[in-house]
């Protein structure tokens, strides 16, 4: 439980880099500014595991795999995420019908229908030692994670611009 302004989630698989923190924090401050940020997750030998989640037909939400400059975006990964407390409150946070995966789509996207805005941020570099769970802990509700976030949002790419 926390009441501060700002909630930071970020997976124990990661090592953030230099001014990651004010990076993430930046696009969140003052009034009319995102509600969601999320940072730039490089892989140990450098490159570029996410730099924003985005949405293909079918439904499918993928990681944008090349460096991109700060922009507004679908969605961000929650192994790096900072959303405005009164966000969080209003969204009632993460949706724990998804196990271990799409809950952070899920809530950008439960943000952005909301009327509010999804910030990749590109100056916080975080490395992401992914996947060290065990398989079938990381990947064992795929399936039914994937079905879940196509029956509520299958009609969002010809809805939200």
């Amino acid at each position: 439980e926390s009441d501060a302004d700002i909630l930071v989630f970020l997976n124990d698989d990661t090592v953030p880099q230099e001014g990651w923190l004010e990076a993430l924090l930046a696009p969140l401050g003052g009034l009319g500014t995102h509600a969601i940020a999320g940072g730039h997750l490089i892989y140990p030998d450098g490159s570029t595991q996410h730099s924003g989640v985005f949405l293909r037909e079918p439904l499918e939400a993928y990681n944008r795999k090349r460096p991109a400059p700060s922009s507004e975006v679908p969605a961000v990964t929650g192994a790096c995420l900072a959303i405005r407390r009164e966000v969080w409150d209003e969204l009632g946070g993460f949706d724990e019908s998804f196990v271990n995966g799409y809950e952070d789509v899920d809530l950008c996207l439960r943000a952005r229908q909301a009327g509010h805005s999804v910030w990749y941020a590109s100056e916080c570099e975080v490395v992401h030692l992914e996947s060290q769970s065990p398989d079938e802990l990381r990947f064992g509700h795929a399936r039914q994670n994937i079905e879940l976030l196509q029956q509520r949002w299958g009609d969002l790419l010809n809805e939200v611009p």
